[in-house]
């Protein structure tokens, strides 16, 4: 009940989808940045692509060690290689996905094709590295 009537004191664009105005928000979430937090969560997710892709040069090191002796030498340097260049080729996109702005809706359409597109080589690259990690050279010190 209290719903309701909340709703009928506020126009809606002063509401939230609690019914709630801007104004009996709580204090936490009236002065929450999503500009902020989408920077943030990108920073996390670069330091983690340079982990991923420290990891992969480390592989290929380690491939390129073992020599051709390896039974799965070409396989290996074939999926880490590509691992890389999908990394940087990502890397690429989302800096182009981050400088431009959608103001038009051909943009907004633009940009929403590019970050799915994204998504897409993300998931070769997590792909990719599963099979690394299952062929992996292991040291036999």
């Amino acid at each position: 009940m209290r719903h309701i009537e909340m709703n009928s004191r506020h126009s809606h664009e002063n509401s939230t989808s609690y019914g709630l105005s801007i104004d009996e928000m709580p204090p936490a979430s009236k002065h929450f940045n999503y500009n902020r937090y989408l920077t943030k969560k990108t920073m996390a997710q670069g330091l983690l692509d340079i982990s991923l892709l420290m990891s992969n040069m480390s592989q290929l090191k380690s491939v390129l060690d073992s020599g051709q002796g390896s039974s799965y030498f070409i396989l290996l340097i074939t999926l880490i290689s590509v691992s890389l260049v999908l990394q940087v080729v990502v890397a690429h996109m989302l800096w182009i996905l981050a400088v431009s702005r959608g103001s038009t809706q051909e943009q907004l359409k633009r940009q929403n094709i590019l970050n799915n597109i994204i998504v897409i080589l993300i998931l070769i690259i997590t792909i990719s590295n599963i099979f690394i990690t299952a062929f992996a050279v292991q040291n036999k010190n």
